[in-house]
């Protein structure tokens, strides 16, 4: 009958006070020791089912993070693709290198800003950007370096949401740690205020 009472205070089948009552008249120890076993099985309840969600939460985390990275690498690869076909369409003299007065005219044209656009770069200064995107100064752009150039100014946006699932993860981790450790100290608190009370009355 002992662990059917016990199983029915915690599961909420049976009243605390329905337990303590009896217990008082046999010495407030076995109260403070009732009272402690049903505050250690709160916390491995607590603990149990924080744990599950916690592992929930890290695997839908880890899916969604695996399925961002092949998404973003897909669209890396789309967006080379489609970098190369503009520049194929920038260089009019078919030199194999853009001039800024060839980019200055591209830009004129609303089917090349549009394409820019659709790619996810916005061009207000053309002489500003030709620069930007001449990395070795020479004032021509070869393919790999207009390329490059061009993912360099284009918004990460993706990413940027990536690296913040990633950080609110972190930070409900590390909260979760600091409430459990609190929860383990005053458990360790009342332990040693339970033993010294029945090492008390013991010795009355």
């Amino acid at each position: 009958m002992t662990f059917l009472t016990l199983f029915m205070s915690v599961t909420g089948g049976l009243s605390w006070w329905e337990v303590a009552r009896p217990l008082l008249g046999i010495g407030v120890q076995f109260v403070l020791l009732f009272a402690l076993f049903i505050v250690i099985m709160m916390v491995a309840v607590l603990n149990v089912v924080t744990s599950i969600f916690v592992n929930d939460a890290l695997e839908v985390a880890s899916k969604d993070r695996a399925e961002m990275l092949q998404i973003d690498k897909d669209r890396s690869f789309k967006l080379c693709a489609d970098l190369q076909g503009l520049f194929v369409k920038l260089d009019s003299d078919r030199s194999g290198t853009i001039s800024l007065e060839e980019f200055e005219e591209a830009l004129e044209l609303e089917e090349i800003r549009d394409l820019l656009t659709e790619i996810g770069i916005n061009i207000t200064d053309a002489s500003k950007t030709f620069r930007q995107l001449d990395a070795d100064g020479s004032r021509e752009l070869e393919i790999d370096e207009f390329v490059m150039g061009c993912m360099r100014l284009r918004s990460s946006v993706p990413y940027f949401e990536l690296e913040m699932l990633v950080n609110d993860n972190r930070r409900f981790m590390r909260d979760t740690a600091v409430k459990q450790q609190r929860l383990e100290t005053h458990i360790n608190l009342l332990s040693t205020q339970v033993r010294e009370a029945t090492a008390r009355l013991t010795i009355s």
